[in-house]
C-alpha cells in the first residue's frame, strides 16, 4: 500500500469565512522523504483535507484517474477518498 503525506503550510482567513489553505505532499521512497507536490483549498467549501490531496495526486499522475469514481454511491458523488481507492492508497496529515 502507497502511503502519501500532507502538511499545511499555510493557512490565511478569507474575508468571507473560511481559511485558504497550501498544503505539500510528500511520499516515503527507499527510507527517503520526498515532496510530490502541493495543493490549495478553501474551507468554506471542499469536499475534505483527505479528497482535496487525493484530487490533487490524481492531477500530479501520483494515483490513477479510474480511481476517481471509486466514492460513487447514492449518497457521495466522484472525487472523494473513498471506496476501492482507499485499499491501494492512504493519505495521512503530518504534525
Amino acid at each position: 500500500m502507497k502511503v502519501f503525506y500532507y502538511k499545511k503550510d499555510k493557512q490565511t482567513r478569507r474575508y468571507y469565512g473560511g481559511l485558504n489553505v497550501k498544503a505539500s505532499i510528500y511520499t516515503a521512497k527507499k527510507g527517503e522523504i520526498i515532496k510530490v507536490g502541493t495543493c490549495n483549498w478553501c474551507t468554506s467549501s471542499f469536499p475534505g483535507e483527505e479528497s482535496a490531496v487525493f484530487q490533487a495526486l490524481m492531477s500530479l499522475g501520483q494515483i490513477p484517474k479510474k480511481y476517481e469514481k471509486s466514492s460513487v454511491c447514492e449518497w457521495r458523488g466522484a472525487g472523494y477518498f473513498a471506496g476501492e481507492v482507499c485499499n491501494h492508497y492512504q493519505i495521512k496529515e503530518l504534525d
